[in-house]
């Protein structure tokens, strides 16, 4: 039994640094796309930003699925 928290605690710690790194990533993106006036590369970042969100939306839902139960 505890070694089963002990794992469904480790998942759900993976998953949530996993978030967290894409939010810094999306942050990064965005603090880029202010410096520059170039349009090209402001579409460029919108797409890698899209991209983010929807693999951000994925880590988030596996993460709302991991129960960790006492």
């Amino acid at each position: 039994m505890i070694e089963n928290i002990i794992a469904k605690a480790g998942s759900a710690y993976i998953l949530a640094m996993e978030y967290f790194s894409i939010m810094s990533d999306m942050d990064r993106l965005m603090d880029e796309k202010s410096k520059t006036e170039d349009e090209t590369i402001r579409n460029y970042l919108d797409d890698k930003y899209d991209s983010l969100a929807e693999k951000l939306f994925e880590v988030q839902e596996r993460l709302k699925k991991t129960e960790v139960k006492w």
